[in-house]
């Protein structure tokens, strides 16, 4: 008789381990799901962000020398629709992602003087200019140029043998894709 309580009891113990080992995997599971679900909310999250709200990119060239040089790293914020002079910005034409200054917005007027010099509305630029501003010879655009409504007029900081409203004029702003708001130097750190 010792021998079949012994069995029942070891049999018992049995059956609890088993139903403890089966709660244990049901709550490890359980756990390992929700973790699935908040790594793939956070992904999403992160996409969303980045194709909405804010962009990363790696400058390619010297058009904007000193201010961003080449490999350094932008970021943008693509939700900032209020264009201002002296902002910097990243805008596509002609198919190619181009990082420009803007100096004029809609109604000014946009010369250059027999010196070189950029003038907004008869004033020179004020932004600190370490290059020569020359028009382009192989442009089209006549100065004085007036930037027409829904437009701006962006040139590069650095200015010479580079493409930008000095050569094609003002920009929609409807090409506009975002305002640089941070840079992050690569080289020479």
């Amino acid at each position: 008789m010792r021998g079949k309580r012994e069995r029942i009891n070891y049999k018992e113990n049995v059956d609890e381990k088993v139903d403890e080992a089966v709660k244990i995997k049901n709550k490890t599971l359980k756990n390992l799901k929700n973790l699935v679900i908040k790594v793939i909310f956070i992904i999403i999250a992160i996409y969303l962000t980045g194709k909405y709200c804010f962009g990363i990119y790696r400058m390619k060239g010297t058009a904007m020398v000193p201010s961003i040089s080449d490999g350094d790293l932008i970021i943008t914020y693509k939700l900032d629709k209020k264009f201002n002079r002296g902002t910097v910005i990243a805008y596509n034409e002609n198919g190619k992602k181009n990082f420009s200054r803007i100096v004029a917005i809609e109604g000014d007027v946009v010369d250059i003087s027999e010196d070189n010099e950029l003038m907004i509305n008869n004033h020179v630029e004020n932004n600190k200019v370490y290059f020569e501003t020359k028009s382009s010879e192989s442009s089209n655009v006549k100065y004085p140029y007036q930037v027409k409504k829904g437009e701006l007029f962006v040139v590069n900081d650095y200015r010479q043998d580079s493409v930008d409203s000095r050569f094609f004029g003002g920009i929609s702003e409807e090409k506009v894709e975002s305002v640089v708001f941070s840079i992050i130097r690569t080289k020479g750190i």
